[in-house]
């Protein structure tokens, strides 16, 4: 079995603030991997426009994978019910997006459009957030951002010092030292300034 014979979901959103302009997508696999996306649109548009954007970026990394089925899920009403022809494309400014969209679904097998609160679109929220605020230099590409979950606060972490055991405790190099003067015989001259 592919990954592209199972469904794929497609989180998509769009930003548009004081700060600028971003998009966000998020490919969820179906083995749960979560594939992050945002762009910084060094452009001018509507809120309608962005959400737009970001659905056809998402829907052309899709085809770009070789992702066969994929559910687009976004919480913009208009876009969804456009893109499932419910409502008509009445604004000019995105009739040329609506064209894009359509374009791109015969690159599928099966693609639906499902709208959903805000609150259920929070990662593809929060990353044409992030997209549409920061500062990125012509030319710069930025590696990717990686999200790990922690159980534990950081001190509650034990590290592991692979030194072997001369009988005598950890401090005893710095104990020897105050209180004698003397260096460890195998310190270094860089050991020493940090003793």
């Amino acid at each position: 079995m592919t990954l592209a014979e199972d469904v794929w979901k497609l989180y998509f959103n769009g930003a548009a603030n004081q700060k600028g302009f971003g998009i966000g997508v998020l490919l969820i696999a179906p083995d749960r991997s979560h594939i992050p996306l945002a762009f910084k649109l060094n452009f001018e548009v509507t809120n309608n426009q962005a959400e737009y954007e970001a659905c056809i970026v998402g829907m052309e990394a899709a085809i770009e994978i070789g992702i066969e089925k994929l559910e687009v899920v976004g919480d913009s009403n208009l876009v969804v019910s456009q893109a499932n022809g419910d409502w008509k494309v009445n604004e000019e400014k995105l009739k040329p997006h609506h064209q894009d969209l359509e374009d791109l679904i015969p690159h599928f097998d099966k693609v639906t459009f499902t709208h959903v609160l805000r609150l259920e679109n929070r990662f593809a929220d929060a990353l044409a957030t992030l997209a549409s605020m920061v500062e990125i230099p012509l030319g710069v590409k930025l590696r990717p951002i990686v999200i790990e979950q922690r159980e534990t606060l950081v001190y509650q972490h034990v590290m592991v010092v692979d030194e072997p055991d001369d009988g005598h405790p950890w401090y005893y190099d710095i104990w020897r030292f105050v209180e004698r003067g003397e260096y460890p015989i195998e310190a270094s001259k860089n050991d020493k300034i940090a003793l």
